[in-house]
């Protein structure tokens, strides 16, 4: 009841939102939707959700589109200077990093099973190596040039910037599955748009936002200066080779430090090493990913998220079919420990149990692979990839009883305790 309830003020908040009608109120709701999302459902949202919480919390405070102000305030310098700072602290990690300088990373995202789509994987199969490692210094280039050119007072080449980056977000929002992130900074990214640019959108959406008042001028530059704090002590200070006195003010401010994208140093793109291996260099990589398998009653293996009977190679290989978000909460539970991890395995359990029975199947163990799969980035991707064998060990096994239900005994295997199973990625 209290589900459908919390839902239906969303969705009410969603269409208020997008019809231009009491926008703020709309924007506040949403941001304690989302925010409450975040914090009883960590694992299972990313760095994209909290963007998208900024958003809300900038548009409450946004003043009246069109007016006279429209383009001045607090709110209007706070979200401006928020886009700059994540774009240049994303990238300044990715400066230090002699993988990014190689241009590695996205052309790995593109292969890793995770967070590549359908068009991601036909693109890092199909290209030369010299191509994808362009692209990915490419990334390098934009994340940093664009930013700049923001804050010129040109109004061609802030014009060009925007256009740049807004492409930017959309081929990656094509290439990859990065859930609501390259479009909230589509739509944050219109902080900078000029008059010109506001009335062609006013003519073609005919959206309103409005909201003035002293508060919410206060509350931009608190939010402000938290902003210039946090952005220092994740990434500024520890770059230039200064520790701050004042990291307790960082930690003071966790929930922003959560979710404010300055310490953006995903494992897979980026490291937050201030003094990075020269091994991050190196063109051979080793991506790693999860799957989870149901074995029924009779012994065969079946995939809850295709509802087919699978094997531990082709629900690798057919893993990008999987639903973005259950790859990557699979992933997180690899960072979990305790009560928290066991309670997120259970519910996994419990909800691939049920799809083998919606299936016709009688569950008896739920199983969680881990795959390493090798690939060599300087090579060409498509070649290479119909010889590649991934090695899988079991991680996770989970003892069914009581008529499918996951209360059964759980395990958890070390990276060497289980066997090695050698998998080919080409489908035969």
């Amino acid at each position: 009841m209290w589900t459908y309830l919390v839902f239906g003020f969303a969705t009410v908040a969603a269409l208020g939102l997008i019809s231009g009608r009491w926008p703020r109120v709309s924007a506040l709701v949403l941001l304690l939707f989302v925010a409450g999302l975040v914090s009883v459902a960590r694992p299972l949202t990313s760095g994209a959700t909290g963007v998208l919480c900024f958003l809300y919390f900038w548009i409450a405070l946004m003043p009246l589109v069109g007016s006279a102000d429209s383009l001045r305030g607090f709110a209007v310098l706070g979200l401006r200077l928020q886009v700059v700072l994540v774009y240049l602290c994303g990238v300044t990690f990715k400066l230090f990093d002699p993988s990014w300088q190689a241009g590695y990373p996205l052309a790995g995202a593109l292969v890793g099973h995770t967070w590549e789509s359908e068009l991601g994987r036909w693109f890092a199969m199909t290209m030369p190596p010299s191509l994808l490692l362009t692209a990915g210094k490419v990334v390098t280039g934009v994340e940093l040039v664009g930013p700049l050119v923001l804050v010129l007072p040109v109004t061609i080449l802030r014009r060009s910037a925007i256009v740049l980056l807004t492409g930017f977000h959309l081929g990656t929002a094509l290439l990859m599955k990065l859930e609501v992130f390259p479009w909230a900074m589509v739509a944050i990214l219109a902080v900078y748009w000029d008059r010109e640019m506001v009335a062609w959108v006013r003519r073609l959406c005919g959206w309103v936002w409005s909201w003035r008042g002293k508060f919410r001028e206060g509350v931009a530059v608190v939010m402000i200066v938290l902003s210039i704090v946090v952005a220092l002590g994740q990434v500024v200070l520890p770059r230039i080779g200064l520790r701050t006195k004042g990291q307790w003010i960082v930690n003071s401010v966790k929930p922003l430090n959560d979710t404010s994208r300055y310490n953006q140093h995903w494992t897979m793109f980026t490291t937050n090493s201030v003094t990075p291996s020269p091994d991050r260099g190196n063109s051979v990589k080793t991506y790693r990913t999860t799957r989870l398998l149901v074995k029924t009653a009779s012994g065969d293996l079946f995939d809850p998220f295709t509802g087919k009977m699978s094997s531990v190679g082709t629900t690798l290989r057919l893993g990008h079919e999987h639903p973005a978000v259950s790859r990557k909460a699979l992933s997180y539970l690899q960072k979990q420990s305790g009560h928290w991890r066991e309670r997120q395995i259970r519910a996994f359990a419990r909800w691939a149990a049920g799809k083998a029975v919606e299936g016709g199947h009688v569950p008896s163990v739920v199983f969680v692979y881990r795959y390493q799969i090798p690939v060599d980035l300087s090579q060409p991707l498509g070649p290479q990839y119909e010889e590649t064998r991934a090695i899988a060990r079991l991680w996770v096994r989970v003892d069914l009883q009581d008529e499918g239900e996951a209360f059964g005994k759980i395990e958890i295997f070390g990276a060497r305790e289980a066997s090695p199973i050698s998998v080919r990625l080409k489908v035969d």
